[in-house]
């Protein structure tokens, strides 16, 4: 049961009264512990910008200079017009206003087959200009050329046009525009002996039918000739010409005036609906055709022209446009007058429609009566003749097609027109800037990554809140690092570095000095009635035997007699830093009862501080500390002769003895070393103290950098501290 908290006793930490991890929380982003670590590990930032400029550099001497050639093509389509005797009309061909025509052309430049024809008409693989400088060699196959020239070649459409970019890219650049030159040549080519072996079974077929229909026709045109021969006249097929084509000109005279007649009908049914309305009776298309009409509409038209011109430009009260405007109403009056006489005019044209109507019936009658007796005659030359026509017909429109196939077969309907050809290849790889640009990001990246992996795995303390709040525990006093070598290096000492790291004896203004003032102050509002006070930490080198020493140092100076017991049995260090000696008697020869206590005590180059030494270090020293009596009975006289007693004992985790003598105080100090010491190892350290039924009564963070011990007010005043030195 855990003993009942008192005044100098404070509580000692459950498991409910720590506070959680950080780092077992949950993952969090803490900006200012990647910040401090950043400037940690900048030399790490450097050395990755370093090396990736290095690698940069390297890279560069390494590669080959490679020059791109660039041309432009325009594709356009021809326009070509079908057979009216096929029976089609109008343009043929893909169109090239959908984006897949063109997407199509463009890929062509990037085909296998077009690289292969390449290839095999220049010769590549015996061409020492283009095999040099690249990787490959002369006992490649044809693929691993074909694959180089369109791995090096791109043919890109430019959005919203027609034209499109062919480029070439390789180590000479005069080889880069003749291989440019080269896709666009052999493209055409190809394109063009596609085509025609496509059409090959086309024009197979045609030939095959023209030499069929030739012979029928040879055949139908013997016939006629021998018929004709036969009924010994010639002028018969004449003569039925001459007569059908008089019959011809009849009928069509003839649909020609019934035309007419229906037109006049039409546009008299049209005046009786009108009556006397010379408005509607001008929109009749009899009405407005004659002379007369025409030329007062046009006379009324200039008028409203003129009209509108000098209404414009003078307004409406021009003498002009007045005079003007009579003499429009007079005409348009004299239009009127004329559409109302019009009507008789368009009855007598009627009647005279009729009569030659009439007439031409009876000369159309006769001449079909003369067609017919004629064709008695030559019924089977007729027959024999139309045989010939249609032998006639077909036979040219098989000729026509054929020359049509032929034709397009030989000629591309879309057609590629060079409109800038390959130039002066420039170089294109590899570019300076953009490699030291990749290399200074991925350089950034790397070291960012590594900064943010070291942040994230360093579970060190980094600064008094982040302790007390991980710890539950008060931070007494934040130690910043004492830099002994500066301050001698500035004041113009020439003394060796003393390593003992005494700022209070050393620099008694300098912000360590401080705050171990004020740490000794923290220690006295929680020292308890007998005055003693524990030093210990979680692990080795934290700083603890310095933190002690110093704190001796400073109660010294305080005035109180102050002892300073070196409790670290197994690896004393106190007596060697103070005295220089390591083999005086100490506590372990009292814990044996084979010296006496005065007799060990050392008094140190402090005013009112002595020391009492560990002793000489065996094999069982941390034994003697199991010894209670003998440890009662030392800190008994320790307490009764001096003000306060401070011992400096091991580390918790690295042995048990403090923990034997925890018991003993009730004023004990947890030296946490910044940037260093794990958090879940000071928190087991405290777990091991509570289980002791003793819990730390704060904590001494020490070892911070200057520029993060905000606690010392004396860093406000730009590092110069608060007063002056003495001289």
């Amino acid at each position: 049961m855990a003993p009942t908290p008192s005044p100098h006793h404070p509580p000692v930490p459950t498991d409910e009264m720590l506070p959680p991890d950080a780092g077992q929380a949950g993952f969090s982003i803490d900006y200012r512990k990647l910040l401090t670590t950043a400037k940690k590990y900048f030399w790490l930032i450097i050395l990755f910008l370093i090396s990736g400029v290095v690698a940069a550099v390297v890279w560069l001497n390494n590669q080959i200079p490679i020059y791109e050639s660039i041309a432009q093509v325009k594709v356009e389509q021809r326009v070509m017009e079908t057979s009216p005797s096929m029976g089609g009309g109008g343009d043929i061909g893909e169109s090239l206003q959908g984006l897949e025509m063109l997407q199509t052309i463009q890929l062509g430049f990037k085909s296998r087959s077009l690289a292969q024809r390449i290839a095999e008409k220049m010769d590549l693989k015996n061409r020492k200009d283009f095999i040099a400088d690249t990787r490959l060699k002369e006992a490649v196959s044809d693929d691993a050329f074909t694959g180089y020239l369109l791995a090096n070649s791109r043919a890109e459409l430019i959005q919203g046009t027609r034209l499109i970019t062919v480029s070439f890219d390789h180590p000479d650049p005069k080889v880069a525009q003749e291989m440019t030159d080269a896709f666009i040549r052999e493209y055409i080519a190809l394109e063009g002996e596609q085509r025609l072996g496509a059409a090959s079974v086309n024009l197979s077929y045609l030939i095959e039918e023209k030499r069929t229909l030739e012979g029928k026709l040879k055949k139908s045109e013997e016939d006629l000739t021998g018929y004709t021969r036969k009924l010994g006249s010639v002028s018969v097929d004449g003569e039925l010409n001459l007569i059908a084509e008089q019959l011809q000109a009849l009928n069509t005279q003839l649909t020609a005036t019934k035309t007419e007649r229906l037109r006049l009908e039409n546009d008299l049914a049209q005046i009786r609906r009108v009556k006397d309305n010379p408005q509607a009776l001008l929109e009749v298309g009899s009405i407005a055709q004659l002379g007369e009409i025409s030329n007062l509409r046009s006379q009324l038209n200039s008028l409203d022209v003129e009209i509108s011109r000098l209404r414009e430009r003078y307004g409406s009260k021009n003498p002009q446009l007045v005079q003007l405007e009579s003499q429009r109403e007079a005409v348009q009056k004299a239009l009127f007058a004329e559409a109302l006489r019009a009507p008789q005019t368009v009855e007598l044209a009627m009647q005279s429609a009729q009569q030659n109507e009439k007439s031409m019936e009876q000369a159309v009658a006769a001449q079909e009566k003369k067609v017919i007796d004629v064709k008695d005659l030559s019924i089977q030359a007729n027959v024999l003749q139309r045989q010939i026509d249609a032998d006639k017909m077909a036979y040219q429109a098989v000729l026509q097609r054929l020359n049509e196939e032929t034709s397009q077969a030989r000629s591309q309907p879309v057609f590629i027109q060079v409109v800038d050809s390959a130039g002066p290849a420039y170089k294109v790889s590899p570019k300076p800037l953009q490699a030291f640009a990749i290399a200074v990001f991925i350089s950034l990246a790397l070291s960012g990554a590594t900064v943010f992996l070291l942040a994230y795995l360093d579970s060190s303390f980094k600064s008094v809140d982040e302790v007390e709040a991980v710890l539950g525990v008060p931070v007494l006093a934040a130690i910043p690092r004492f830099d002994e070598k500066k301050r001698k290096k500035q004041s113009g000492e020439t003394e060796e570095q003393d390593l003992s790291k005494l700022p209070l004896l050393e620099d008694p203004f300098s912000f360590a000095s401080e705050s171990y003032r004020t740490l000794r102050t923290g220690v006295l509002m929680h020292e308890d009635e007998n005055h003693t006070i524990l030093m210990t930490s979680a692990a080795p080198e934290e700083g603890k035997s310095t933190n002690s020493i110093n704190l001796a140092i400073s109660m010294a100076q305080h005035g109180s007699r102050t002892l300073l017991i070196d409790c670290d049995l197994r690896k004393p260090t106190i007596g060697k830093r103070l005295t220089g000696r390591s083999d005086q008697n100490g506590l372990a020869e009292l814990l044996t009862e084979s010296v006496e206590f005065e007799n060990v005590l050392v008094e140190s180059s402090v005013e009112n501080l002595f020391i009492l030494p560990a002793g000489k270090v065996s094999k069982h020293s941390g034994e003697l500390l199991l010894r209670r009596r003998h440890f009662e009975r030392v800190l008994k006289k320790a307490r009764e002769q001096f003000d306060h007693v401070i011992v400096d004992s091991a580390p918790l985790l690295a042995v048990s003895d403090t923990l034997a003598i925890a018991r003993y105080f009730k004023t004990i100090c947890m030296v946490v070393r910044s940037h260093k010491t794990p958090r879940r190892m000071t928190k087991r350290a405290i777990d091991l103290l509570k289980r002791a039924h003793r819990a730390p009564t704060g904590v001494i963070f020490g070892i911070v950098p200057p520029e993060e011990s905000y606690y010392n007010y004396g860093y406000s005043y730009g590092g110069k501290g608060y007063g002056e030195r003495s001289a």
